[in-house]
């Protein structure tokens, strides 16, 4: 009856914390004008300890091999880093910062570009994106990971919003599939 009792705690305790996730993360993205559009059948992460990349939601799809997690920035936290400086220029060095803090000495081994125009426009309501695959396991964020694809999205008086992708093989995101679809597009800026 002990454990009984041990196994419904700590399931409230799991469910609790990540449920919590959720209203926060959507409270955040309202201020910011982005839509969320969590996939159906994805299943919110418990919130996991700090580490030295922030983000504000994570979740997965039961029984896939990668987990997708969100960071919001809002203008408010660029425009006090960027030292006065004009905030569009600032967004790619800060862009670039994030993923340094991931991939640490093997920034260097990293694949990055930034994302046509036209595209972030189209597909995300953006005026700014960056993609890179970085290597995983260089820090607490993406400990347990080989690989972590980021992608940067900014929006003009809006932030920034930030999705990573945390995965062992590439074949573990099925990128053909329609959850991987609904994964990589989870988000959208308001028009």
């Amino acid at each position: 009856m002990a454990i009984l009792g041990l196994l419904a705690f700590l399931l409230a305790l799991v469910t609790g914390s990540a449920a919590g996730q959720e209203p926060r993360f959507a409270a955040a993205a309202r201020q910011m004008g982005v839509e969320l559009l969590l996939p159906a059948g994805a299943v919110l992460l418990p919130e996991a300890p700090a580490t030295e990349i922030d983000y504000q939601l994570a979740f997965c799809f039961p029984g896939a091999k990668y987990e997708v997690r969100l960071a919001l920035v809002p203008c408010s936290v660029l425009r006090s880093q960027s030292l006065q400086g004009e905030l569009d220029q600032y967004v790619p060095a800060y862009a670039v910062g994030l993923l340094a803090g991931i991939a640490r000495e093997d920034l260097c081994y990293s694949q990055m570009r930034e994302l046509p125009l036209e595209s972030v426009r189209r597909e995300f309501g953006a005026d700014y994106g960056l993609t890179a695959l970085l290597k995983g396991g260089n820090c607490d964020f993406s400990r347990g990971f080989r690989n972590v694809v980021v992608n940067v999205l900014y929006r003009k008086e809006v932030g920034l919003v930030v999705v990573y992708l945390l995965y062992n093989d590439p074949a573990d995101l099925g990128m053909d599939g329609p959850a991987f679809a609904a994964a990589y597009y989870c988000f959208r800026f308001a028009d």
